[in-house]
């Protein structure tokens, strides 16, 4: 395909994707298909005789400005950024508990019988953080079926991590702040303790970023629609 066809193409491309915000692979897929039909309509005006430069002109026309075409796709970057947090909540909640579960029960980390305080916020993390995966797995689910607002279950799993973050996170370093000379000790002259504190956060690390990009592409969804408006 000549430059002269591609040039204006190309422009309302990168327009295109620079509007848009959300997962990278996600948007490169977007602006690929965008890429795909706006290279098929120009080629069907070119075989009707039109020039290339008017061919790649009338295949952006039919397509449609930027700014009514982006808040479409950006409904569906939502969906997928919060498919990704709820993914992530319903896979390392659980995984952060059995790892911890097997760090006490092993033996690898040993210390006293924790205070009884400790054992109420325990059971605290423990539920919060079942319930909190239940509810991020049906998420998944939600975001793989055809909704009428893919943006409202995007924001239930960025508020869920975010309930995750404090609660659970919260909880930790209560724990740890009630026990704190074990906790110190075990940090200190623990190798498997030490790794499982790390590991801890760098999970909450995770969640609170993957919520905090769900609330970017939210965020541009709601710029998209002002600009619709105005």
């Amino acid at each position: 395909m000549t430059a002269s066809l591609r040039d204006p193409l190309d422009a309302h491309l990168a327009e295109l994707d620079r509007s848009l915000r959300g997962p990278a692979r996600a948007r490169r897929d977007i602006v690929r298909e965008a890429r795909d039909g706006l290279d098929d309509a120009a080629d069907a005006y070119r075989r009707g005789g039109v020039d290339p430069h008017t061919a790649a002109r009338l295949a952006v026309r039919d397509f449609g400005p930027v700014a009514e075409i982006a808040p479409l796709y950006q409904d569906e970057l939502a969906a997928g950024q919060g498919r990704r947090t709820a993914l992530l909540l319903a896979i390392a909640l659980p995984a952060l508990m059995v790892g911890w579960d097997f760090v006490w029960q092993s033996g690898l980390a040993p210390g006293p019988p924790a205070p009884a305080a400790v054992k109420v916020l325990a059971r605290v993390q423990d539920v919060a953080a079942t319930t909190i995966a239940a509810v991020s797995g049906l998420l998944v689910a939600l975001t793989f079926r055809r909704t009428r607002s893919p943006r409202r279950v995007a924001a239930a799993a960025m508020v869920t991590s975010m309930v995750a973050v404090v609660v659970c996170g919260g909880s930790a370093i209560a724990m740890n702040l009630v026990n704190a000379s074990e906790a110190w000790l075990r940090f200190t002259t623990q190798p498997v303790g030490l790794s499982a504190y790390v590991v801890s956060l760098g999970v909450m690390v995770l969640l609170n970023v993957s919520a905090l990009r769900t609330l970017r592409t939210l965020r541009a969804a709601r710029k998209d629609d002002r600009h619709r408006v105005e």
